[in-house]
């Protein structure tokens, strides 16, 4: 939730706040105000959701800063739009994959920008009023070397449709894959999901199941799919688990386990 004080000379008349509502089954931005306003009106709205609710907000030139699922669920962009619904505009490069992370300064003028994957990690110092402001904190270039010389798994991600529900997956593969099926490797599927959680992430990630697609003796491939009853995929998909929670998302497992085996 933010508190936006009132500005008549900017169309704000009341002073208000924003919240994240749930417009048409999926989590969204609504402005309030007054304050006392039952009813919102909408800034954001489609078949996607806003994450962390909002990131920024600049009284000035009334720009609301959110990130969000608007080109896939699985990625993370951020956005500006105006707090009445108006002028939607990416602010990273949503032709190429990335999941970002970010936080404003108190007046909105400045954000620092975490690049968290799916390439190896950066962050940046952008500015709000000046295109052309960018201050490098971080580039990983030592990380990005000594993973030159190693052979890392391939992290390949796709979806699978179980009783006409699409379902996100992951899939981790060795170095050397061989597509063909000629050979066959030994598959481990990494479970959770839990209520309002995510694993098919387009993050940087080097971890226990990258060693074990890559050990050449082990050579797993690792399957992480997010199941109904898992976030970010609107609230028919979240709530459909509702009474009977450990019945459909074993049940989802089990049917893309059976689909990846053909």
């Amino acid at each position: 939730m933010k508190y936006i004080p009132a500005d008549p000379l900017r169309g704000r008349l009341y002073d208000g706040y924003i919240d994240v509502v749930d417009h048409d089954g999926y989590n969204h931005l609504g402005y309030f105000s007054p304050l006392n306003s039952s009813t919102p009106q909408y800034i954001t709205g489609g078949d996607w959701e806003v994450t962390d609710g909002i990131s920024g907000f600049d009284r000035n030139s009334n720009t609301v800063y959110f990130l969000s699922t608007m080109k896939s669920p699985v990625e993370r962009h951020l956005y500006s739009i105006s707090l009445f619904g108006k002028d939607l505009t990416p602010l990273t490069d949503v032709t190429e994959d990335g999941y970002y992370g970010v936080s404003f300064s108190p007046q909105s003028q400045y954000y620092v920008l975490s690049y968290n994957g799916p390439q190896i990690p950066y962050q940046k110092v952008k500015s709000t009023t000046d295109l052309t402001f960018e201050l490098v904190l971080e580039q990983n270039e030592m990380l990005a070397e000594l993973l030159s010389r190693v052979d890392l798994p391939q992290r390949r991600f796709g979806t699978v449709d179980v009783n006409g529900t699409s379902l996100n997956y992951l899939e981790i593969v060795p170095p050397n894959f061989d597509d063909s099926g000629r050979t066959r490797y030994p598959v481990l599927f990494q479970c959770y999901g839990g209520p309002g959680s995510q694993m098919t992430e387009k993050k940087y990630s080097v971890d226990w199941h990258s060693w074990l697609a890559s050990e050449p003796r082990l050579e797993y491939v690792i399957v992480v799919v997010d199941g109904r009853g898992t976030g970010l995929m609107g609230r028919q998909f979240r709530a459909g688990v509702r009474g009977h929670l450990g019945i459909q998302e074993a049940y989802d497992q089990a049917a893309t386990a059976a689909y990846s085996s053909h």
